[in-house]
């Protein structure tokens, strides 16, 4: 049963009110919009009309939750995803690590992210658990066309922002340790264009500022074998691309991502590996530090049971070799900046 009497929750479908679990993932619903006091509906009701402004405190003190037991390592941000200069700020007080995601129109990029937000809001996931964002808002909205509601199969919306733009998610494992990272939200038109020949700086200007790079191959792609090589020689010219002067620096990790994994039958997948293996050997030619990953973020079959996506979050966490911050000077700001590379950085 709830262990907070007097309280309901506005979403449908919501399970607070009979075992007090909430459909946003958070202890006893501490912090949820959602949540209304009955107690408040009733002195509403009594109320005068037009009695005043709401007090200080919003949904949480209206809804009689008392926030001086919340969890102080939890933060619940509310923006939308952040710019690289917004983004210089959170790592300067949390540290960041980095994460590009690169990959062609309808690769899975989005759906990476938004179902990667979702098992959090089930609670712990493979022993790491949520521990603050700044972008709650732009991580809800990608996810929010997954939930299922409503006629027709979901739909999660792709990036629309016409600038790089990154997502804030912060995370505590099981043993303590805390990790920050900023992870790239970019159109990929941005990669076809460099793919097809356009100046990486101008097109990926966080390549050179990136601790990891994920290149993305669409599985519906490689599903056919009309298409499977032309994506295939696609991702090594963007590989190329990513580790020419200028972009992602020497010795980091780049990972061969392959998106709806569930898309491509027994005779593909074995294809899809020798050829990835290829690309992870040019990758390391090239100075990364390659690997491979199988993922379905989402499954037709089973759209709840990602598949791959504990693989893709233990290599976007896996410690660096060391902590840096380097100071570089760019053509494409024309001055110098630190950029973060904080991996271990302790923060509040």
């Amino acid at each position: 049963m709830s262990t907070t009497p007097g309280l309901v929750c506005e979403q449908d479908g919501c399970p607070f009110a009979d075992n007090g679990r909430c459909l946003e993932g958070l202890p006893n619903g501490e912090g949820c919009p959602h949540l209304r006091s009955l107690a408040a509906d009733e002195d509403a009701a009594a109320a005068p009309p037009g009695n005043g402004e709401p007090q200080p405190g919003g949904e949480i003190a209206d809804a009689g939750v008392d926030t001086s037991e919340l969890d102080p390592t939890v933060e619940l941000g509310g923006e939308d995803s952040v710019t690289l200069a917004a983004g210089d700020a959170i790592a300067a007080r949390f540290g960041a690590t980095v994460v590009l995601i690169a990959g062609e129109h309808n690769a899975g990029k989005t759906t990476l992210l938004a179902e990667l937000y979702a098992q959090f809001l089930k609670g712990p996931f493979a022993s790491w658990s949520y521990a603050g964002s700044e972008c709650l808002i732009a991580l809800d909205r990608r996810y929010q066309g997954a939930r299922g509601v409503g006629p027709g199969p979901p739909e999660i919306e792709h990036t629309a922002d016409e600038e790089m733009r990154l997502i804030d998610l912060r995370l505590l494992s099981a043993s303590g340790r805390r990790v920050s990272l900023l992870l790239s939200d970019i159109k990929g038109e941005f990669v076809r264009q460099v793919i097809d020949g356009a100046p990486l700086r101008e097109e990926l200007p966080l390549a050179v500022r990136a601790d990891r790079t994920a290149v993305l191959i669409d599985g519906e792609k490689i599903a056919s074998m009309y298409t499977r090589q032309e994506a295939v020689t696609r991702a090594r010219v963007l590989i190329g691309a990513l580790t020419d002067p200028g972009g992602v620096p020497d010795g980091r990790p780049l990972a061969v991502i392959l998106a709806k994994k569930d898309k491509v039958d027994s005779e593909g997948l074995d294809w899809f590996t020798a050829e990835a293996d290829q690309l992870r050997a040019f990758a390391e030619e090239r100075g990364a530090r390659g690997t491979t990953v199988n993922t379905a973020a989402r499954p037709d079959n089973a759209p709840h049971r990602p598949e791959g996506l504990d693989d893709f979050l233990a290599w976007v966490v896996a410690p660096a070799p060391e902590a840096e911050t380097l100071v570089l000077t760019t053509a494409l700001l024309g001055r110098e900046r630190s950029f973060w590379r904080l991996h271990e950085r302790p923060y509040e």
